[in-house]
């Protein structure tokens, strides 16, 4: 899990704005919002199936992209310097969206055991509602936004092999 977390924190490097302050700020309006104000809501509801199809989808595309990339490999023993690159290219997008879609998995593992431990603390404190309500919301941005830069990088890897 260490290594999963280490690629996967390499490949987000360059978009940390939108993976950690883009859920900080709505953490933090989530907090501001139920704490002082008379709005009441829970997060959870519905959470646990939704991501778990998400994450089942997530563990099949794995398998998909590396085969993709070993086919392509294969393919093509002699190859000119365009097709090298493209295949080096390629390597690198592998690599990155496994580590990303791998930590996309341990994220949503990580979500629907929050969303059964915080559904569990049932408390007529307003602060632990708000603070619990505001965790839960950062790292299910989290997982939003991991899964549109995933969605974003394949975008760009298909537009790529539909040019050329």
């Amino acid at each position: 899990m260490k290594d999963i977390i280490k690629d996967a924190l390499v490949a987000l490097k360059s978009s940390w704005l939108w993976f950690y302050l883009f859920p900080a700020i709505l953490a933090l309006g989530t907090f501001l919002c139920l704490r002082y104000t008379d709005v009441s809501f829970n997060l959870y509801g519905g959470i646990i199936e939704t991501i778990g199809i998400f994450a089942a989808f997530m563990f099949t595309l794995v398998f998909i992209i590396v085969e993709h990339f070993v086919k392509r490999k294969e393919a093509k023993p002699a190859l000119n310097e365009d097709e090298k690159n493209y295949i080096s290219r390629y390597r690198k997008f592998a690599q990155k969206s496994v580590a990303m879609i791998s930590f996309s998995i341990l994220l949503a593992g990580w979500v629907i055991f929050l969303q059964i431990i915080f559904s569990q603390v049932v408390s007529e404190c307003k602060t632990v509602s708000s603070i619990t309500n505001s965790v839960f919301s950062f790292f299910l941005a989290q997982y939003f936004v991991l899964i549109l830069l995933i969605v974003s990088e394949m975008y760009a890897m298909l537009t790529e092999d539909i040019e050329s």
